[in-house]
């Protein structure tokens, strides 16, 4: 009889998720106004990588958001992002949702490699997504062959997606080396293959460890870890990484995993003064996020409150609120123990003593009462020479001293609401920022200037 309930509740999910993409689906711009599209279709970037060769390499989607088929998608640029060609995947890319990453690991060749896989768009009445296969490049995107299997994508759960305006994003998650032998450490979501819409529990999450640069992966024990965030490595046998524990999507409690041996083992830091209980009660997606170096002073943060250790997450002080700009959006800082954070209301908070004391900056960005005070929908873009540049939906702000002053800057995208999720830089001057509904665009001059993207007939 439990089984027939789930399934029942599943099915009435699935109506619901179908039901949010049929009608919240909409684009947000036409075809015309993409940089990026196909025919009647837009691309999705999931991932950009800048190569060493000043090449940019680009992983996604392309086809009708509304509907379940289409193609996954490699593009590469060989003048800096801004003029984009189709890389060949062949057979095995239908239906697929594609990122890329730079999987690191001892004694690389001189060639940049990267790879590629992602998991299925597919209506079905089960939670499960199937992952595809994997694809490697060796000359930075510009060709890709099939390979075999190169890192673990488990089957995931419709429950770790980000459903938006009728799209399923699914990045591929983080792979970090965390010391000079090469050990790698990534985080691995939906390992209980089901959500806790139809089975009343929380979506487990594994932290996933190589000592062979990548071949193979054992998972790291990890008690009721209901969600993790990204991983914060001294690259020499540290590394931090922030979760919640608990078993229901309101019984959560926030914690901090530390290791001092390459990821083998971790141990759980409380943070202290736990956030309060609304904040406690809501989606763990929500969960504390990490910024810093395990050397010195790790930042964590949540909503609007600031989480500080100064021995590399073993222990905590704080939280530290930054009241009336609503919650952090995205966070960026340097060796030097400067802070910038951008605000849910558009201004900017700074610190230069590693978030003891923060103040306040306006960076043009002007948010309407309607994007309220909890959007998360920004970037921070850190590109080197002290340059940090600010995404706030289709909106650039750019700050050459660290956050002290800013100034806005004309993206040559088109100013409506649509996500910017993904970035990368050379450190020499070389912006390229995309995201969702066909969106790309570039600077070669720290973002003092931009040009928006387009595809090779």
């Amino acid at each position: 009889m439990k089984a027939v309930f789930r399934t029942l509740v599943s099915f009435v999910a699935t109506l619901v998720i179908v039901a949010t993409l049929f009608g919240c689906a909409s684009p947000p711009l036409t075809v015309a106004e993409a940089p990026l599209t196909i025919g009647e279709d837009f691309i999705f970037i999931n991932s950009l990588h800048c190569n060493r060769d000043k090449s940019v390499a680009a992983m996604g989607y392309v086809g009708d958001p509304t509907a379940f088929g289409g193609m996954g998608i490699a593009l590469h640029s060989n003048d800096l992002g801004l003029t984009w060609h189709r890389a060949e995947l062949g057979a095995g890319a239908e239906k697929l949702d594609i990122s890329l990453v730079e999987l690191p690991g001892k004694n690389r060749d001189s060639r940049e490699q990267l790879y590629a896989s992602g998991y299925k768009r597919e209506l079905s009445f089960s939670d499960d997504k199937r992952p595809g296969p994997w694809w490697t490049s060796t000359d930075g995107g510009r060709s890709w062959l099939q390979s075999s299997a190169l890192y673990p994508l488990p089957v995931s759960n419709l429950a770790e997606f980000t459903v938006y305006r009728g799209v399923l994003t699914i990045p591929l998650p983080q792979i970090s080396v965390v010391d000079e032998q090469g050990t790698l450490l990534t985080i691995r979501g939906g390992t209980d293959s089901r959500s806790w819409v139809n089975t009343g529990k929380l979506s487990a999450n594994s932290l996933l460890r190589s000592t062979d640069g990548g071949q193979n992966w054992t998972v790291v024990p990890s008690q009721n870890v209901s969600k993790l965030t990204t991983i914060v490595t001294n690259g020499r046998g540290h590394a931090v990484v922030a979760g919640s524990l608990g078993t229901a999507p309101r019984q959560t409690t926030n914690f901090v995993f530390w290791s001092d041996d390459s990821g083998a083992t971790w141990t759980r830091a409380s943070l202290p003064n736990p956030l309060p209980e609304w904040q406690q009660g809501l989606p763990v997606m929500r969960s504390v996020l990490l910024y810093g170096n395990p050397d010195h002073v790790v930042i964590g943060y949540s909503f609007a409150s600031i989480y500080r250790s100064e021995d590399g997450g073993r222990t905590w002080q704080g939280p530290l609120t930054l009241q009336g700009e609503g919650n952090i959006t995205a966070m960026t800082g340097d060796s030097k123990g400067r802070l910038v954070a951008l605000m849910a209301s558009g201004a900017a908070m700074v610190s230069s003593d590693w978030g003891k004391t923060w103040e306040r900056r306006q960076t043009g960005i002007q948010v309407s009462p309607q994007e309220g005070m909890t959007g998360t929908d920004s970037m921070l873009i850190s590109a080197g020479n002290g340059v940090i540049v600010g995404v706030r939906y289709s909106r650039f702000t750019r700050s050459t001293d660290w956050g002290e002053t800013w100034n806005t800057v004309d993206s040559q995208l088109p100013a409506k609401r649509y996500r910017l999720r993904i970035a990368c830089t050379d450190g020499h001057g070389l912006i390229v920022v995309g995201g969702d509904w066909g969106m790309l665009t570039r600077s070669v001059d720290w973002g003092a200037t931009w040009q928006r993207a387009h595809l090779a007939e």
